[in-house]
């Protein structure tokens, strides 16, 4: 499939209201895939790990007396 070719198929999707997940096996694969669809796209590992981030709560915390 052809930059030209992605890009429109997730433009279609977007326009007929449907989410597109702009995923990419590795982080050099999601720059590629980014810059063909002219979008950000993003590899599983990141957005797992700043999921897991922002919902992780501190082991510690510090309190005042």
């Amino acid at each position: 499939m052809t930059a030209a070719n992605k890009r429109a198929a997730c433009q279609a999707w977007e326009n007929a209201g449907r989410r597109v997940s702009r995923l990419a096996t590795s982080a050099k694969s999601a720059e590629v895939l980014g810059l063909e669809l002219g979008r950000r796209a993003e590899d599983p590992q990141k957005v797992l790990h700043e999921s897991d981030s922002a919902t992780r709560r501190p082991r510690y915390a510090l309190h005042k007396h």
